[in-house]
């Protein structure tokens, strides 16, 4: 509550603040409301629908001079699972934002941002109730007409009220560079490099996680270090027609594993939360865009991960281990089209999203059907 109550006021006080700057202000709203069926809600061999009704809010007053834009906004979101509400939740955070530019010919920009939201699920489901700290700053550089640089640095901290023991803070790295031929091809290169690092040691001493090669202490707080390249290249075929490839790496230099402990045993992180952090392996996409009369924008994407869960063993339905490790190949298409509806000031999205995960787990192999519709406004 103590954190909740000192974000409120740090956006009340910037908002004053700002106020009384004379530059240019403009305030804008924008809300969508939608609805998705979705026929393995889980992402699992269990199988679950869901119909899941979303609506949400975007507000925002900006000042702007002629060199900087600062930006007080709210963000807030409500999902409500028809069939099982109780996984229904909401979402509400408020931030600031600061861009500036320097140099002679405006060629640097440099964007701060910090935000905080707060989320509350239902029922069983209270455990991914959270709140969230986030501060990010971000420099980018004109080098050339044909080259653009850009570095940044984020931290998130995250908070879980009713489950403690995945408090963590996240560190984030990444350089970028952009270039862009004469024949209408974009190249960008990009490095990160991510650190989670829980807040307090596992619980059970017995369960220390294995690094890369080693043993850790489970006295030490558990976390990863994850290392990820790509290149994307973006090619304009013809004039409303554009074709993006990518590809990719992810390392993790270090995987711990937090452990919870249960009734049932040990759980690990990477059931429960499976984020990014929890696997590494190649990662490729491709994706085309097509602009259509009256501003209709089709766009179609595949993507395909080779997924290792390091410090997850696949086991099967008994519960007899399979093997060491846990392996997925997640294949996936996603196809969406927006359309302008100018008479009534609002845009209609529909979009379809595919998924075959294959898993030495047969728990997770599964396939994944989602349909969405959205009316967005302005």
């Amino acid at each position: 509550m103590k954190q909740t109550t000192g974000a409120v006021a740090f956006i009340l006080f910037a908002g004053v603040f700002l106020a009384s700057n004379p530059a240019a202000a403009q305030f804008s709203v924008e809300a969508e409301v939608g609805t998705m069926v979705d026929d393995n809600v889980n992402n699992n061999s269990l199988r679950l629908s869901d119909r899941i009704v979303s609506a949400g809010l975007q507000a925002g007053y900006d000042w702007v001079t002629d060199r900087t834009n600062t930006t007080l906004q709210y963000n807030g979101g409500y999902n409500y699972f028809t069939l099982v509400p109780g996984r229904s939740n909401q979402v509400h955070g408020g931030g600031v934002s600061f861009a500036q530019l320097f140099g002679n010919d405006e060629e640097t920009l440099w964007n701060a941002a910090a935000s905080y939201s707060v989320r509350t699920d239902r029922e069983e489901f209270t455990f991914y109730d959270n709140t969230a700290f986030m501060a990010s700053s971000t420099l980018k550089h004109q080098f050339s007409a044909m080259f653009i640089g850009r570095a940044g640095y984020t931290l998130r901290l995250m908070r879980f009220p009713n489950l403690a023991s995945f408090d963590h803070a996240e560190h984030q790295l990444f350089i970028q560079g952009s270039t862009f031929l004469p024949s209408h091809t974009t190249i960008i290169g990009q490095i990160d490099l991510g650190m989670k690092l829980y807040s307090t040691p596992n619980e059970d001493t017995t369960a220390a996680a294995a690094g890369r090669g080693r043993r850790s202490s489970a006295l030490s707080s558990p976390g990863v270090t994850q290392l990820t390249g790509s290149v994307r290249i973006g090619q304009s075929l013809f004039e409303q027609t554009g074709l993006s490839v990518a590809g990719g790496y992810q390392l993790n230099l270090r995987k711990d594993t937090r452990y919870l402990g249960s009734t049932s045993g040990l759980i690990a992180d990477d059931e429960i939360f499976d984020d990014h952090y929890g696997y590494e392996g190649p990662q490729a996409s491709l994706m085309l865009t097509q602009i259509l009369p009256w501003d209709i924008k089709a766009r179609l994407s595949g993507t395909w991960q080779r997924r290792t869960y390091s410090t997850q063993p696949a086991f099967d339905d008994a519960g007899t281990q399979l093997a060491a490790h846990r392996l997925d190949t997640r294949s996936a298409v996603n196809l969406t089209v927006t359309v302008p509806v100018p008479a009534l000031r609002c845009t209609i999205g529909l979009a379809y999203d595919r998924i075959w995960n294959a898993s030495n787990d047969p728990f997770y192999a599964y396939t994944n059907n989602a349909f969405t519709v959205q009316l967005s406004f302005p």
